[in-house]
């Protein structure tokens, strides 16, 4: 039993002051809640300082239930555990920090919750996730938190008709993860955040995940690794002078770009490992003389990745930068039978280039233009995109000149008809 419980038809109950709550760890849920509502409707919490247990707040078939302006110092499984039917609670303006190493999740949600909002909330160091909602949310609103520092993904849904929106996720791993194996997320949109420095994809939707509106993302991406040489191999190989090489022999896709002088080392590679600052681009010609300029991109990282045959989804008007160096808009895809649009998503000045994946099914739009593009070879028949500097470093590409549309057609590049 919880330190504070209230079942059995609980009704407009407030918990409410400056006060302390806090309970030694036990072993065995729920007796280690230091608050457990069941079967109650219309309660708040509000101004507590809670600490302790392996459950902080535990909703049990609640309705209404607000969790606000509280500071949760400790938890080792979840700091607030929804499960049963939930309607319309909400969690706002809480301060979350101190999961230990066992803890799961800071905010979690199960059992269909509708009307759910988690708004405002600061969660720190959470060693999983962050934000949860499972077993198909409805109606849902993840608004204006920040989540910083959490070992696995800031917010992971599976559910239908909601809201991401401006939230920040510092340092996270994957910030919103729709695409692991129990997430899934329809008709919802996921605009106006900023994502800082995540360790794998920004966004990323996996199978199941259609219809759904990316747009107004502003996406920080990792620090890269600069190229300062590019030579023969001595077997006919681009090998790359790299600030510090930080990969193994079969790591792939890494991206290459903006390497002067040797314009066949720009594009998607599989690597072999040669040392601590060299390594060789698996299946590259070397031609020509390095000039300068060049970087590496994470080989694990995107602006949004799109796995299996998530379809229907339109992903625009985001915008990728790094603080040290110039950044583009990667849209990486892995299904073969993905219809989604990706548009109007640019790098950071002076480039303002998208670079699409270099593995799509998707119908590729883009107005604004792109120049040195790696045009998806396997992309859709009928897809299409504005190459402003004709058709350079495209493959394969027929015809085409500076500042024309290309278009798929027959499997084929093409000046667009």
């Amino acid at each position: 039993m919880g330190v504070i419980e209230v079942q059995s038809n609980g009704v407009g109950l407030v918990i409410e002051g400056l006060g302390s709550i806090a309970i030694a760890s036990a072993t065995t849920y729920p007796t280690t809640a230091n608050l457990r509502f069941g079967s109650s409707n219309f309660c708040t919490v509000r101004g507590l300082t809670i600490s302790g247990g392996n459950y902080n707040i535990v909703l049990f078939n609640t309705n209404a239930v607000s969790i606000e302006n509280n500071n949760f110092t400790s938890y080792t499984v979840r700091c607030i555990d929804a499960s049963g039917f939930n309607f319309f609670s909400k969690v706002r303006f809480n301060f979350i920090a101190g999961g230990a190493d066992t803890s799961d999740h800071a905010v979690c949600f199960n059992g269909s919750p509708i009307g759910t909002t988690i708004e405002g909330n600061t969660v720190t160091g959470a060693k999983v996730w962050s934000f949860t909602l499972q077993g198909g949310a409805q109606n849902f609103k993840i608004i204006n938190n920040v989540s910083q520092f959490s070992r696995r993904e800031a917010i992971t849904v599976i559910g239908t008709g909601g809201t991401i929106s401006g939230n920040i996720l510092n340092f996270d791993n994957t910030h919103v993860d729709l695409g692991s194996s129990f997430a899934t997320m329809t008709n919802t949109i996921i605009s106006n955040n900023i994502f800082t420095l995540p360790s794998s994809p920004a966004i990323l939707f996996g199978s199941g995940c259609s219809s759904n509106i990316v747009s107004g993302n502003t996406m920080v991406a990792p620090p890269r690794r600069v190229i300062t040489g590019a030579v023969n191999n001595g077997s006919g190989l681009i090998r790359l002078t790299v600030s510090t090489a930080g990969l193994q022999t079969g790591d792939a896709p890494i991206f290459v770009n903006n390497v002067g002088g040797v314009p066949n080392a720009n594009g998607s590679w599989t690597v072999t490992f040669i040392d601590a600052t060299h390594l060789d681009l698996q299946g590259s010609t070397f031609a020509g003389l390095y000039t300068g300029g060049g970087y590496i991109g994470d080989q694990n990282w995107a602006s949004v990745a799109l796995y299996g045959d998530a379809s229907n989804n339109t992903i625009s008007g985001n915008t990728t930068f790094n603080f040290n160096a110039s950044a583009e808009f990667y849209a990486k895809e892995f299904g073969t039978n993905a219809t989604n649009r990706i548009f109007n998503n640019v790098g950071d000045p002076p480039n303002d280039r998208p670079v699409f994946t270099v593995s799509a099914t998707s119908m590729i739009e883009d107005p604004i233009g792109t120049t040195v593009a790696k045009l998806p070879t396997n992309a859709r028949n009928g897809s299409r995109i504005f190459v402003t500097d004709g058709l350079v470093g495209s493959s394969p590409v027929t015809g085409g000149s500076a500042g024309t549309w290309a278009m798929r057609l027959n499997n084929a590049w093409r000046a667009s008809p």
